[in-house]
């Protein structure tokens, strides 16, 4: 970290080597002396230290090393509070990664901040960012080393805003090899309830929601765009989670399975001029959700794409499922409901749920449509 060119401009390399010379001393008073007084002097004096490591002296080979280390230590330190202070950027940092954060997300004091936790946290995987060296798999390996899956549940407790802010925007960088094995792994470190928490109570969290924001948009073209627009609702990233929940739906060559939860992102973040566009799944029978109860006879209930649709139209407009006929609906602070909970019974009591609503809508279409939000 230091030019070894300029080592020992403000030096006696005769002293240095005496005080190295110095660290070997049978007085124990001695040898602490001398460690201070290198300390002191730091990496000016790391050529010497560096040749002390192969000193045929163990205690000088010991502490050279200490001293070494803590001298990087100290100048990282030097460099981190250099950056953090230079507000106005008037000078130029090799931090790794800065760059581009800088351009991409921001330059204030706040950003300065979290960037320089972040080198703390997450230097390695950074300085993969940078040099494109092995980046894939560092970034694998750190988004799966944060999860309790991998580290044990009681270590979720060492995720802080740092790691969170530097794999999101290292995710930023990762190419498409990248994406498809990390995907799923960062939705669920974001699932969390350690995570979330961290988040929504960092004081930075406003710069972690631009990053969380910066990454659903990165990612939602992909093939696993699902986990970014499950994330938009469980952050409460309103304008992303409506971006990309228009852009499905209007898809029609994606699933059902999968649209159903395009309009529950619409019906979360939307207004009353985005309740039509729910009405092309009030068409769609295909079953997406199953599931087993003892509440009918048969103990099936196979809900529709249609049914929860519907459910949600109700919601947009601000009625009641219970009175269409919804008798198992289970409110979701996330997703408004529980998707399989939207079902019915029977067809004949889906069908009248329909017809309920078509002639609800076209009685007070006028209506909803002008009336102030």
């Amino acid at each position: 970290m230091c030019d070894s060119a300029t080592a020992f401009q403000d030096v006696e390399i005769d002293r240095v080597q005496s005080l190295i010379e110095q660290l070997g001393s049978e007085e124990f008073e001695s040898r602490e002396l001398a460690e201070s007084a290198l300390m002191e002097i730091g990496l000016q004096a790391s050529e010497a230290l560096q040749r002390a490591l192969k000193s045929p002296d163990l205690e000088i080979r010991t502490r050279a090393r200490r001293i070494l280390v803590k001298s990087l230590q100290d100048d990282f330190e030097r460099k981190i509070q250099a950056f953090v202070h230079d507000v106005e950027g008037k000078l130029e940092h090799d931090l790794p990664g800065w760059k581009r954060y800088r351009e991409v997300v921001g330059s204030d004091k706040n950003h300065r901040l979290l960037f320089a936790s972040m080198v703390r946290s997450e230097a390695s995987l950074l300085h993969a960012l940078d040099t494109k060296k092995h980046f894939n798999a560092m970034f694998e390996r750190r988004v799966k080393a944060l999860q309790p899956a991998y580290t044990g549940v009681g270590n979720t407790q060492s995720i802080q805003a740092a790691n969170i802010a530097a794999l999101l925007f290292a995710g930023l960088s990762i190419d498409t090899a990248g994406k498809n094995t990390t995907h799923h792994h960062i939705y669920n470190l974001l699932n969390y309830n350690k995570t979330m928490e961290v988040v929504r109570g960092s004081n930075r969290r406003p710069i972690l929601i631009k990053l969380l924001d910066l990454w659903v948009r990165e990612n939602s073209d992909g093939a696993n765009k699902f986990y970014p627009l499950m994330l938009t609702m469980t952050y409460d990233l309103k304008e992303a989670g409506l971006e990309i929940g228009k852009a499905t739906l209007e898809d029609t060559s994606t699933s059902s399975s999968y649209r159903q939860y395009a309009a529950v992102a619409i019906a979360k973040f939307g207004s009353k001029a985005d309740i039509e566009l729910l009405f092309p799944l009030l068409t769609e029978k295909t079953v997406v959700h199953t599931w087993s109860t003892n509440q009918v006879e048969g103990g099936i209930i196979r809900t529709q794409a249609r049914d929860v649709a519907l459910a949600l139209l109700l919601y947009m407009t601000r009625q009641s499922p219970e009175d269409y006929g919804y008798k198992y609906i289970q409110p979701n602070p996330t997703m408004i409901f529980n998707g399989y909970s939207c079902g019915f019974a029977s067809d004949e009591l889906r069908d009248q749920a329909q017809e309920k609503w078509a002639k609800w809508w076209a009685d007070n279409k006028q209506k909803v449509l002008t009336e102030e939000e």
